[in-house]
């Protein structure tokens, strides 16, 4: 190590009811995995939802997936051609408003073929309310 080196900072990390929270210092967002769920935050301060609101966002979004999958085919057919749905693309669950609002954003991207294209779907009380596509 060089006299002026400086060494790497680890990102900070919680571990609550089994859940490790991570703070990713590089993007300065909240994140976590919880059954099978990547969720993200992007306030400073964290407000966790309770296991039992995670469950209800998973529980949501298995309900809400044949309408996710719809506007996610036809917002493709209009903003990426020949890109196709369940080609290794990504979610993301938006958690950064939920405890305040019960407002939470799905955010899927990097799916095969789709290039820099992705989509943010807005859910309260279990109804989509909006979509937004960008590249």
């Amino acid at each position: 190590m060089g006299l002026f080196s400086k060494k790497s900072k680890v990102n900070p990390k919680i571990s609550t009811q089994g859940i490790d929270i991570l703070f990713d210092l590089d993007f300065e967002i909240w994140e976590f995995s919880y059954r099978g769920i990547d969720f993200v935050s992007f306030e400073k301060d964290l407000a966790l939802p309770t296991i039992a609101q995670l469950d209800e966002i998973r529980s949501t979004i298995e309900s809400l997936q044949p309408e996710i999958n719809s506007r996610i085919e036809n917002g493709l057919e209009e903003w990426c051609e020949g890109a196709k749905i369940n080609s290794g693309e990504r979610c993301l669950i938006n958690i950064s408003d939920f405890v305040s609002d019960r407002e939470f954003t799905a955010c899927y991207s990097e799916g095969a073929n789709w290039g820099d294209v992705g989509v943010d779907l807005t859910i309260i009380d279990q109804e989509i309310i909006d979509d937004s596509w960008s590249d």
